[in-house]
């Protein structure tokens, strides 16, 4: 009788040990599997999405689709910007852009003051004046976010402090500016329209084209191709 109960533990036991050990070698093939299935899937099936997707590849170069909005478009003011303007520049291929014009600080308290900011024809035409003669900084941001940005606004002000206007705009798809496909010839063009602007505008002081992250290839594109048209 006791040969037997012990035979009978003995057979459980067995049993018991080869279930454990089947599901041990279930779990590890389980595994396995699944991260053989992420593995390809990482660095098989993504990259031919990516080779083969314009769209995706345009998503991840300038992440237009990552918004970040810290203030009023149409008031700058509101972003601490003392008497900045908000206004549109519309592109040779009709799009338009938003656009910011922050002021040196030597023109700011008059900016406030002045009573003819109701006019909008008058108050463009006077800060028009105010560039003619004096240092423009052409601001050409990077990837994701907009003109709002924080480090930006700041960016901004330092230069404002340092009596330089600022011009600050979102290229096609991004912020206020006309939501349109982009790509680098789109965002050149839209680079191109605002210096044009600029230019006719600051016609006995300096421009400069300050270039952040991507914004820097985008300025440098843009140069060139105004180099090169003399």
């Amino acid at each position: 009788m006791v040969s037997r109960t012990l035979l009978c533990q003995m057979t459980l036991d067995c049993l018991g040990s080869k279930s454990t050990f089947y599901c041990s070698v279930l779990i590890c093939l389980g595994t396995f599997i699944f991260a053989l299935l992420c593995f390809f899937f990482i660095f098989v099936v993504v990259p031919l999405i990516f080779r083969y997707s314009y769209d995706m590849q345009r998503g991840l170069l300038f992440l237009n689709f990552v918004k970040v909005h810290n203030a009023d478009y149409n008031k700058p003011t509101s972003a601490g910007l003392i008497g900045a303007r908000s206004l549109n520049i519309t592109t040779k291929d009709g799009v338009r852009l938003g656009v910011w014009h922050t002021l040196p600080v030597k023109h700011q308290l008059e900016a406030l003051a002045a009573t003819w900011l109701t006019d909008r024809a008058a108050r463009d035409q006077r800060y028009d004046s105010w560039m003619e003669t004096g240092v423009t900084v052409v601001y050409c941001h990077g990837n994701a976010g907009d003109r709002t940005s924080d480090h930006r606004i700041k960016l901004y002000q330092i230069l404002n402090q340092l009596n330089y206007h600022v011009i600050a705009f979102d290229y096609r798809g991004y912020a206020d500016s006309d939501n349109l496909p982009i790509d680098e010839q789109a965002v050149v063009e839209d680079t191109r329209a605002i210096l044009t602007w600029v230019r006719e505008r600051v016609t006995k002081g300096h421009i400069f084209v300050w270039g952040h992250s991507l914004g820097t290839a985008i300025a440098a594109h843009t140069l060139a191709v105004l180099e090169g048209e003399g």
